[in-house]
């Protein structure tokens, strides 16, 4: 109808956002219909020309595309710098977190998940995260193992350590 009635040259994409090559046909053929449309492969554009943009939410879409040799941690943390300076304050901040969040687990980054992940949260400094609450959590219990292993070092009494660290005594009996 758009052609016909303002003679518009009408195209279709499909955005196609998996791993490797679409395996995807670009055509219909039936008897009685015919139709094409174009695939547009995210992951065969460098994430560099998202972030080309001025507007936070086209900024976002790097997180699908391709990193090159930046690898992950790094090139999401280019995404991060750029979508956070667009940012109008801390309600924009985050709903561009979570967008990314989500985007980020629609890329099945797998290995690089993780860190992608900690590399967001620590970011935007966000606690009520549960990517940062764990990562926050880690960092409280390597430290409450390295003190507890100074202690049981210096000749403190295990059970003595138990209760300033809070760790069992089957814990530090182990380091």
């Amino acid at each position: 109808m758009l052609q016909w009635k303002y003679r518009l040259d009408v195209k279709q994409y499909v955005i196609f956002i998996g791993r490797g090559k679409s395996r995807m046909p670009q055509t219909i053929n039936t008897e009685n219909f015919q139709f094409r449309y174009n695939l547009l492969a995210l992951s065969a554009i460098n994430y560099k020309t998202f972030l080309k943009s001025d507007k936070p939410e086209e900024k976002i879409l790097a997180i699908l595309a391709n990193f090159e040799q930046d690898g992950a941690v790094l090139a999401i943390g280019n995404i991060l710098q750029e979508v956070k300076s667009f940012a109008e304050g801390d309600l924009a901040e985050d709903r561009y977190f979570n967008q990314l969040r989500v985007l980020v687990q629609i890329r099945n980054l797998e290995e690089q998940f993780s860190s992608a992940m900690e590399t967001i949260s620590k970011f935007f400094k966000e606690e009520k995260d549960p990517f940062y609450k764990k990562g926050e959590a880690k960092g409280r219990v390597e430290e409450k193992l390295e003190n507890a292993l100074k202690m049981k070092e210096s000749g403190i009494e295990i059970s003595l350590i138990s209760n300033i660290t809070g760790l069992s005594i089957e814990e530090i009996e182990k380091l």
